[in-house]
């Protein structure tokens, strides 16, 4: 295998970095990004725009919704074949809905309250301002507050704004990196 990385081009200190052997304790560290800890506690961590929140919030609501429109259709679809299925089939289409709207359900709403937390950061206020949304009216406050009033220019404590181009592509670029 060395040899062939070779010949097709590798550096050698490359190879060698590929080709090493690891110790126990460094495989059983590896983790997909998407499902440790360190990702989950990313999200929380920074700042976001304007238009980066505005733009993860319509990409967010699309895809609620199309969730709950499957997990409903699930639902509905069971309920609907009662009169000509056994009642087991109908409990495990309302099963099948309801594991759906959790699976999916729970990596939105991390996601959900990890924007509006990097927006909060970037609006120089503590992520626990996030916890006013379950007060009525003073949610509707905060929703305007997050889409409406400019963040801060300099960096605060929280980081320096990581700068994109405003517009689909520059949003979805950033977006993608967090």
């Amino acid at each position: 295998i060395r040899s062939a990385l070779l010949t097709q081009g590798w550096k050698v200190e490359d190879v060698e970095r590929v080709l090493a052997p690891e110790s126990a304790s460094s495989l059983g560290s590896r983790v997909a990004p998407a499902y440790s800890s360190a990702y989950v506690s990313s999200l929380f961590h920074g700042r976001i725009g304007r238009w980066h929140y505005l733009f993860s919030s319509i990409i967010l609501c699309l895809v609620s919704f199309v969730v709950g429109i499957l997990a409903f259709g699930a639902i509905i679809i069971a309920v609907l074949s009662r009169q000509d299925s056994p009642e087991g089939i109908v409990v495990l289409g309302i099963i099948a809905g309801i594991i759906l709207a959790v699976i999916v359900g729970i990596p939105l709403l991390l996601w959900s309250l990890g924007l509006s937390v990097r927006r909060l950061h970037d609006l120089g206020h503590s992520g626990w301002w996030i916890l006013l949304n379950f007060i009525p009216y003073i949610s509707i406050g905060l929703t305007i507050y997050l889409f409406f009033f400019r963040g801060q220019d300099a960096a605060n404590r929280f980081g320096s704004i990581e700068p994109y181009e405003r517009s689909f592509h520059g949003a979805w670029d950033a977006l993608l990196r967090k």
